[in-house]
């Protein structure tokens, strides 16, 4: 009687712990040909101050090692208790392998970022918070870019994003945000039937054409405290730019659909 009792005490502190420290929420890391990246995204998830319960790759037809690099991550996710998966997606395209990953998550709320990302120590605890504390269905965060140039990393920490995103959302009247950091209900994810799959390219702009149709579902938030930070891959300021004005040719095309 006293051992069932003493088991049963060691259960339930066992469950204590691993809810009070992990939050009910998958993460979703689409990666094409990101094994240099990859190491650092998953390092900063493994930091967290409150875990995911699940952490899922997606490994988008790649063609270096960035499903061998994403293996040696089992040992660490599994210490954590943290569920890690490595999932395949064999045929080209972002809004495929975000699919594959999405639709495989088995919590309440699914988590977006990038390989080329790292997130923010509080990132879990703060979307966690955000949905406890909101009725919103999706929220997107702050994006700072980490290694740009000088004219750009200064740009983002003038809070760019914050100012994109409430430009469109003024213009649009819709809240976008962007999938290297937002999170949306599962159930409702579910029921928008996922990403575009046309999209191959995340220039292309799944993520707008996604929340273009997601705010239909309820309502979508911003949050300064969510917080990432990625990689802007531009060489320069003038490729900054012609990207920007190819993406607002882009968002044109989305709403005429």
């Amino acid at each position: 009687m006293v051992l069932d009792l003493r088991i049963g005490a060691l259960i339930q502190e066992y469950w204590y712990t691993y809810l009070m420290r992990h939050a009910q929420i998958s993460v979703v890391i689409p990666a094409h040909n990101e094994a240099i990246d990859l190491p650092k995204t998953l390092e900063s998830l493994l930091c967290q101050i409150v875990l995911p319960a699940e952490v899922i790759v997606v490994d988008n037809a790649s063609t270096d090692e960035t499903a061998r690099v994403a293996k040696t991550f089992q040992k660490a996710f599994a210490q954590n208790n943290t569920k890690y998966h490595i999932l395949s997606e064999p045929i080209l395209g972002v809004a495929l392998a975000r699919n594959t990953g999405f639709f495989a998550a088995k919590y309440p709320i699914i988590a977006s970022t990038d390989a080329d990302t790292c997130v923010s120590a509080d990132w879990i605890q703060q979307i966690q918070c955000h949905f406890f504390t909101t009725k919103d269905i999706a929220v997107g965060g702050d994006i700072f870019w980490k290694d740009s140039s000088v004219l750009l990393t200064l740009a983002s920490h003038m809070r760019w994003f914050r100012f994109y995103f409430w430009i469109t959302k003024h213009l649009f009247k819709f809240q976008s945000f962007a999938t290297a950091n937002c999170a949306v209900q599962t159930k409702v994810f579910r029921k928008t039937g996922g990403f575009d799959t046309t999209i191959v390219s995340s220039n292309n702009l799944d993520d707008f054409e996604f929340s273009y149709r997601l705010w239909k579902f309820g309502p979508v938030g911003y949050d300064s405290k969510i917080v990432v930070y990625s990689s802007r891959r531009y060489n320069s300021l003038w490729q900054a730019i012609h990207i920007t004005i190819q993406r607002w040719k882009r968002i044109i095309r989305i709403l005429k659909s």
